[in-house]
């Protein structure tokens, strides 16, 4: 029996498998993905149609419908709808240290100097107009303050300029409230020839409001993750530091290359019971380590004629040959057990002097002896 709400189904849950955390998680990403978006992942008709979609389809991304989130965001909410549990954040700690890594919104920037450019007057008294060039604001706001001081300039320099000027006022600095940088006029400044004659003033520079500038998010990579399969039991280490048995999965670990090994307890001499492997981990992937170390078992190779050993002169070889199609061989007599990795495996006895070839199978068990009986068929 399924039981909850499809739309929100793990497609472990929709094809009623075990579940565990992971499954919510997963209908979190749902809750996400609908929060940002405003739809579903996985709209559908009816409840087949919709569990269908969650086992066999991917959801469009979700920045495709007009969601107003980060690139890091988006990441993190299909990484909760990945198929595969294991693909997915492991826990909510795993999840929570993701999250804690998303960019935020930034602060107003620094202050700007704008111009004022005042033209020529056609006389004293009279402005041919004021041009004020000034950057677009973001705000509004912005835009009524730098206006005002705009406003102010121009009313204070007209209440200064309506009326000729006397001698007293020649030569004296004009400084309009809310205006710097604007040059004495002297009577060698003002060109001034008869009454018509026009008056160039030099150009204001008005102090304008900061903008706002639009917040450029940091750029914060997620985590990179492994996940480790190996043989239940066997020991697992990352750069030579035990981290677990069997299967491990981490977002804990740096990006860039790693050493993880797989071991297990076996006789001694076994070749094949570590498995090492390296893997060059990128932030934001998800990396899958398959690790295989094998116990080993021993096998006796003591050939027989006529019911008893295999004289030491008599010479000869042997073979094994494993399901993977490997073989090793080796001379007769052999004085001691040969560690081999636990299966089964072809073994031949030939080139025995007056002496038929021997052929049979063998099974090495881990951590066991076996002694096959192999009998010889001689000319003695």
């Amino acid at each position: 029996m399924v039981v909850g709400t499809p739309h929100y189904f793990a497609p472990e849950q929709a094809r009623g498998r075990s579940l565990d955390g992971r499954a919510d998680l997963y209908s979190l990403g749902v809750t996400l993905y609908r929060a940002a978006s405003g739809v579903l992942p996985f709209p559908g008709e009816d409840w087949y149609a919709v569990a269908r979609a969650h086992v066999e389809e991917e959801p469009a991304d979700v920045r495709s419908h007009g969601a107003p989130i980060s690139i890091e965001m988006a990441a993190i909410i299909h990484r909760l709808l990945e198929k595969d549990p294991k693909d997915r954040f492991q826990d909510a700690e795993e999840l929570h240290a993701a999250l804690a890594l998303a960019p935020e919104r930034g602060e107003p920037s620094t202050s700007t100097m704008r111009t004022v450019s005042v033209p020529a007057l056609d006389r004293l008294w009279t402005t041919t107009g004021i041009t004020v060039r000034r950057r677009r604001l973001r705000r509004r706001v912005l835009w009524a303050a730098g206006g005002a001081v705009a406003l102010a300039s121009a009313l204070a320099l007209f209440s200064v300029l309506r009326s000729p000027p006397s001698d007293a006022d020649v030569g004296t600095q004009l400084s309009p409230p809310g205006v710097v940088g604007l040059d004495s006029v002297g009577p060698g400044d003002s060109g001034l020839v008869g009454e018509n004659a026009p008056l160039t003033l030099p150009a204001l520079t008005v102090l304008a409001p900061p903008t706002i500038a639009d917040s450029v998010p940091e750029v914060v990579a997620l985590p990179p993750t492994l996940h480790i399969s190996a043989p239940d039991g066997a020991t697992l280490t990352v750069d030579g530091r035990r981290v677990g048995d069997g299967s491990w999965t981490s977002s804990k670990l740096t990006a860039g290359s790693h050493r993880v090994a797989a071991e297990v307890a076996t006789v001694p001499g076994c070749e094949s019971a570590r498995d090492e492997k390296r893997v060059t981990l990128v932030a934001g992937r998800t990396d899958r380590v398959q690790l295989a170390p094998r116990p080993c078992g021993t096998l006796t190779i003591l050939p027989q004629v006529g019911g008893k050993p295999l004289p030491a002169d008599a010479g000869g070889r042997y073979t094994l040959v494993d399901a993977s199609g490997a073989s090793r061989s080796g001379r007769l007599p052999v004085s001691s057990p040969v560690v081999l990795p636990a299966g089964r495996y072809d073994l031949r006895v030939d080139n025995v002097s007056l002496c038929t070839q021997f052929s049979g199978m063998v099974e090495v068990i881990a951590g066991s002896t076996v002694s096959p009986r192999i009998v010889l068929l001689c000319e003695r």
